[in-house]
């Protein structure tokens, strides 16, 4: 089973897989000049076709690139597992 995995700057505090906390990890983001959905979005290849299953390895694919390639060090990686079990979302993969 593929990870469930969000781009994130490191230091927001909000938990973007918490429904109630989305917004403000997006507020926060947007308030940085960051957009890191539309970022994924953008480099992902990701079709009508494809499973959830098949979206997800792609988004993790794609995040994974852009971090290798993040030299600012701006960005980690979160998972909805290490999200749900850790205190703190701060967590890279």
């Amino acid at each position: 089973m593929a990870n469930v995995c969000m781009l994130s700057s490191y230091d927001n505090p909000f938990n973007p897989f918490d429904p109630n906390q989305f917004k403000q990890w997006q507020f926060f983001e947007h308030d940085k000049g960051f957009d890191p959905c539309s970022i994924v979005a953008r480099l992902a290849n990701i079709t009508d076709e494809m499973s959830e299953e098949e979206i997800d390895i792609e988004t993790e694919r794609v995040i994974d690139a852009f971090i290798a390639s993040d030299f600012s060090n701006n960005f980690i990686k979160l998972t909805k597992n290490n999200v749900d079990s850790e205190s703190s979302h701060h967590q890279e993969d």
